[in-house]
């Protein structure tokens, strides 16, 4: 099981270094590839692999129950180098939109198989603290892209840095070969893929509930903030930015609020094993997450941003290994697939159009109103999780039957 899970985390790590380093040089420097992109069209080619997601993660769900995790993940491994190849193999706008989507495709299958596959091998009773680990693992790749990425890209320039992030998914694809099966083998009866898939698993109403916070997350962080953090630096004009580099500032405070969010996500994960809850966590998150959303509204300068991104980072360390541990808990077994389909989904749906709608919202007023809108998404979630929990009485023990 154990090297299950590590192939499974390294592999993912791998593979999404090219995808962090496009969000940490683009909405500074748009022009980085070549190719002259106005904000409307970064934002486009900032959620497009997001929002191809929402069509495609309920059938990748299906199959993997259907027909094994492993070579939907094998599949995902593959897309995923041909995307990060294709961003400096094929100048353009829309090859570089086709490569997006086909990134878009390739993380719904990985995340597809692999949480379906920790469901799988995992029991509940550590399910917290094992999607905390793989979370740390898949996402430290992200972190040190964002870091690293930024840096080399302001010395070296942006595809000379894609084609290490090729090299590294390269050694990715390798290592995917060697995963074993983990499906549940009993029957699997076919239900249905697509939107017809996704409102058949959310008819669970505590997946439900539980996919609404995935959606608040990934429309808060990764499609309002991180998108646009870049811009929103740029537009500070700190001393400090000028000094360091837009990019290289950029892909450093990225990469601190990863390092703090999924180095807390092992710890919270492993806590909400202990005593049996996975909400209380969660209400945590959307606290911290609204506080520090409204943070970045009202920054002055680069100390306050600064701030408010550790506060986001701690918001993010929170919720996600205990959510996604809630939603395998409330998932039927021979249909975790397509829960976890349905749940990623939400997620998807949230940061595919944070991209789009932040950079509308610029066009037209301030980064500052995307911030205040992602606040005001946090602190509505939070009412109603909180209404949702009163209503059904949480009791004092298993989030898996009191959601």
């Amino acid at each position: 099981m154990k090297r299950t899970i590590l192939i499974l985390g390294l592999v993912t790590a791998l593979m999404i270094p090219g995808d962090a380093v496009l969000y940490t040089v683009l909405p500074s420097q748009p022009a980085a590839l070549g190719v002259g992109l106005t904000a409307a069209t970064l934002g486009l080619v900032l959620s497009v692999n997001r929002l191809i997601r929402v069509v495609v993660s309920s059938p990748l769900g299906v199959l993997s129950d259907r027909r094994g995790r492993r070579p939907i993940f094998l599949l995902g491994a593959v897309l995923g180098l041909g995307s990060t190849a294709g961003y400096v193999l094929l100048p353009g706008v829309v090859p570089l939109l086709l490569a997006r989507l086909t990134w878009g495709i390739a993380w719904a299958a990985l995340m597809v198989a692999g949480y379906g596959a920790i469901l799988d091998l995992v029991h509940e009773s550590r399910r917290g603290a094992v999607m905390g680990v793989y979370q740390w693992m898949i996402f430290s790749g992200g972190t040190l892209a964002m870091l690293i990425g930024g840096f080399l890209s302001d010395r070296g320039g942006l595809p000379i840095t894609l084609w290490g992030c090729v090299g590294l998914a390269v050694v990715g694809l390798v290592l995917a070969l060697t995963l074993p099966e983990t499906r549940f083998q009993g029957t699997v009866a076919f239900q249905g893929a697509g939107l017809r898939g996704t409102l058949i698993a959310l008819a669970n109403r505590d997946l439900a509930v539980v996919s609404l916070v995935n959606f608040t997350l990934y429309l808060g962080g990764s499609g309002l903030l991180l998108s646009t953090l870049g811009y929103f630096l740029n537009e500070l004009q700190t001393a400090e930015g000028d000094a360091l580099g837009i990019a290289t500032l950029t892909g450093a405070l990225l990469a601190v609020q990863g390092l703090v969010s999924f180095s807390l996500a092992p710890v919270v994960g492993h806590l909400s094993d202990r005593v049996g809850r996975r909400w209380p966590f969660v209400l945590a998150g959307l606290a911290l997450g609204t506080v520090s959303l409204a943070g970045f509204a009202l920054a002055p300068g680069l100390t306050t941003a600064a701030g408010a991104l550790v506060l986001f980072a701690l918001a993010r360390g929170l919720i996600p290994a205990p959510l996604a541990a809630w939603a395998g808990d409330v998932a039927p077994p021979h249909q975790r697939g397509l829960a976890i389909g349905a749940y990623l989904t939400l997620g998807d749906l949230g940061s595919g159009i944070g991209p789009i709608l932040a950079y509308a919202i610029v066009d037209i007023w301030n980064v500052r109103w995307a911030y205040a809108l992602g606040a005001a998404a946090f602190g509505l979630m939070l009412v109603v999780l909180l209404g949702t929990l009163a209503r059904q009485r949480v009791g004092p023990r298993r989030a898996a039957t009191n959601p």
